[in-house]
């Protein structure tokens, strides 16, 4: 894994389904998107005994703009053209890479 190389303790994506060791097709719910991507970073806070309220967040899609509203530190890279204007709105710190 590309996470291994990068010495990358932690992943948090979607989670596929297998059976008998066999890729089902299926997603388990909640997928790592939009809301589901804000379960997730809570469920991960929680098992690390942190605050996920005082997070850095980067991501360059407004389909992730449901966490950014929840944390301290939202941060646009790169924003495609809704999340530039809510970062914009919102006085969101915005990096272009």
């Amino acid at each position: 894994l590309a996470a291994d190389v990068l010495n990358i303790p932690h992943i948090l994506c979607n989670r596929l389904i297998a059976k008998d060791g066999i890729m089902t097709g299926e997603m388990a719910n909640p997928l790592c998107f939009g809301d589901g991507k804000s379960i997730h970073a809570k469920q991960f806070a929680e098992k690390m005994n942190m605050s996920w309220k005082d997070s850095y967040f980067y991501t360059d899609s407004y389909s992730d703009h449901p966490f950014m509203l929840e944390i301290d530190h939202p941060i646009a890279v790169t924003p495609d053209k809704r999340l530039r204007k809510m970062a914009k709105q919102k006085g969101w710190d915005i990096l272009e890479w």
